[in-house]
């Protein structure tokens, strides 16, 4: 993960039953504590899925606390079409990243 604007991330891993998933993101804008902006790519073993726009937008509220806000277009590819569970990978996390923060 190279966290800069033109830098990329990758993160490969694999499921049950052998499957595949390829996260392929560059980064676009990144303004501290407030925004940052990334397109990325996902992948099925070797087949693409999906191509996104997201932007998550940092905004402060209150003492000690902080709103994020997740913005996302995607464009879901050759029949693929699961927003549900891409929201819910999402979601999930984002759970796991405010647990961590909790601890």
């Amino acid at each position: 993960m190279v966290f800069r604007v033109g830098g990329r991330e990758r993160v490969k891993g694999g499921f049950d039953g052998g499957v595949t998933t390829t996260f392929d993101a560059v980064y676009h804008d990144i303004v501290p504590r407030e925004r940052i902006v990334y397109a990325y790519e996902m992948h099925l073993d070797e087949r693409k899925i999906s191509v996104s726009l997201a932007t998550l937008q940092i905004r402060p509220e209150g003492e000690g606390r902080t709103r994020l806000l997740v913005d996302e277009q995607g464009a879901f590819l050759d029949g693929y079409d699961d927003v549900g569970k891409r929201e819910q990978g999402t979601r999930d996390l984002l759970e796991k990243i405010a647990a961590s923060l909790r601890h």
